[in-house]
């Protein structure tokens, strides 16, 4: 057992025998926790809000211009190249990310999409043998 697995096994303490959403909200809470302060640390706001502010304008000078094609075209110029400007600055965060909330998904998986039969609970059991191989000899 790894130190991960200890600590989701802590961390999943609480749900104990409880339904697996219980389990699920705790993970989630902890995946919105550290995507937000991930996001903080490796983001530049100041930057963000910049392009966010220049894809807005170029949005209402789209809108603004929607009755003149010439102008309305080179302003959906500039609300792309201010969306990709914006998305580039997004992307060091979304990499950042990316790992804890993969570690955080497959522990998730691990811990809480399966669980042992009850008892006297029905179960499907389907069996599939190769075609012309006897599973019994016969005398």
């Amino acid at each position: 057992m790894t130190a991960i697995d200890r600590a989701f096994d802590l961390l999943l303490a609480p749900a104990g025998a409880r339904s697996p959403w219980f389990g699920m909200a705790i993970l989630s809470l902890l995946a919105a926790v550290i995507v937000l302060l991930v996001f903080r640390l490796t983001s530049r706001q100041s930057r963000i809000r910049t392009k966010k502010d220049r894809a807005v304008a170029a949005l209402l000078e789209l809108a603004l211009f929607r009755d003149h094609p010439r102008l309305a075209l080179a302003a959906f110029g500039r609300l792309l190249v201010a969306d990709l400007s914006y998305l580039a600055e997004m992307i060091v965060p979304l990499c950042v990310t990316a790992l804890p909330l993969c570690i955080i998904m497959g522990q998730a998986c691990a811990c809480l999409a399966h669980r042992p039969l009850r008892k006297d609970e029905a179960a499907l059991l389907k069996v599939r043998f190769p075609a012309g191989r006897l599973l019994v000899e016969q005398d």
